[in-house]
């Protein structure tokens, strides 16, 4: 199986060659366009806050929150994609109380989920909770924080470290502390990272497990970046604006971040190199919420919205801009969260009035493929390489392609 890429096949006597190709898996982004086809189905007619992520099959997983005026319990709920429909458990609940505010979720190396989200037993206190699953049952933790009496459960991230260990970043009303919490392996431990910040925190873990996390700051009104390598190193990212943020890193550890400003209501895309780089994708947003992931190219894939969800797309040369669903409600934390898949292809989780949505690319074409060269006739001596060259497109790209040659 080759990649989708120039590739030399050295030649080692003097032949005619005719090249046959055959695309045998069709998932993935090798050009995006406009005018995709989003296959929209709803999750839950009862969910809110959510968050998506993928098992090893590449079925789609969703965390969210049922409200507890529904039938009067609060409650975290899971579901589960298993070809035909979704599965949908109960996680946690309390009586006439939130649960499962704001939840994060995450698969680790054996497949298991993980989720971190809030408890809410009374107002301005929000402790944090961690479920994981060991694949028969769910255990439940409170998490220890520096402030046990507020708990930095309102707005949370989750990632998790080359040990499967949780880290996490989380605000704590009350308070209005940016927390960081992490499991060392022998226990819980936690610190305060700023003061009056932190609303909709972003995590991410490096190549050496160092927490990286964006986040808006108060006093002034900015969007922030900190990072820890031994130490922590904090960065204003943009000064005018205020904004609940999206954080990646790319292959070698750079940030990417995507945030709505509470006062422009542009999106907005900014990528640290030497210094931060700051573009708007789109200045007609409204007062909404984005979610950022890298592919495979380590090109940037956004879906961000207020009334409208939307999708934007760099493919190498421009930004594609295309509509997935409208009449949703997404401009708060946590009601929006996307993932790719292994090829590039993007699933999203979003609330609207119908509830928590699920919406992925539909497959809708055939592939195409056309052999650029050789393309037949072509004679090589011994020792000759050549370069093959192809185009392979498909809706919703081509992951990889399968070169078989004769002589």
């Amino acid at each position: 199986m080759i990649n989708m890429e120039n590739q030399c096949k050295e030649v080692k006597m003097k032949i005619s060659i005719s090249v046959f190709i055959a695309v045998i898996a069709l998932l993935g982004v090798s050009k995006y366009s406009q005018a995709q086809t989003w296959e929209i189905m709803i999750v839950d007619t009862l969910g809110s806050k959510n968050s998506i992520a993928l098992d090893t099959l590449g079925l789609p997983h969703i965390a969210y929150e049922q409200p507890w005026y529904y039938d009067g319990w609060g409650k975290l709920r899971y579901a589960s994609w298993n070809g035909y429909g979704w599965e949908t458990e109960t996680v946690d609940s309390l009586y006439e109380h939130s649960v499962g505010f704001a939840p994060c979720l995450k698969f680790d190396s054996r497949n298991y989920p993980h989720i971190v989200y809030g408890k809410k037993p009374a107002p301005f206190i929000c402790h944090l909770m961690y479920a994981k699953y060991n694949g028969t049952n769910w255990s439940i933790e409170h998490v220890p924080s520096v402030y046990p009496d507020y708990g930095p459960g309102e707005f949370t991230s989750l990632a998790l470290d080359s040990k499967d260990h949780p880290h996490i970043a989380g605000h704590a009303p009350g308070v209005e502390h940016l927390e960081y919490v992490a499991d060392t392996g022998t226990g819980w431990y936690s610190e305060v990272i700023e003061t009056y910040a932190g609303e909709g925190p972003s995590i991410a873990l490096d190549e050496f497990d160092n927490p990286h996390i964006s986040y808006p700051g108060h006093n002034p009104n900015v969007v922030k970046y900190a990072y820890y390598d031994g130490v922590w190193h904090f960065e204003v990212v943009d000064s005018s604006e205020l904004a609940w943020t999206s954080l990646a890193l790319d292959q070698v550890g750079n940030p990417h971040i995507s945030y709505i400003g509470d006062l422009s209501h542009e999106l907005r895309y900014a990528v640290k190199g030497r210094g931060w780089e700051i573009e708007t994708i789109d200045s007609l947003v409204g007062d909404g919420l984005s979610s950022l992931c890298l592919d495979s190219l380590g090109y940037p894939h956004i879906a961000y919205g207020a009334a409208t969800l939307k999708y934007a797309v760099w493919n190498g040369i421009e930004w594609i801009i295309d509509t997935v669903d409208t009449g949703v409600s997404v401009g708060y934390p946590h009601m929006l969260s996307l993932t790719l898949d292994p090829s590039d292809r993007p699933h999203i989780s979003y609330r609207t009035s119908s509830g928590v949505k699920y919406a992925t690319l539909a497959d809708i074409h055939f592939p195409a493929v056309h052999v650029l060269y050789p393309n037949g006739g072509e004679v090589f001596e011994a020792g000759d390489t050549c370069d093959i060259t192809w185009l392979a497109t498909d809706n919703v790209g081509v992951d990889s392609v399968s070169i078989l040659y004769s002589t």
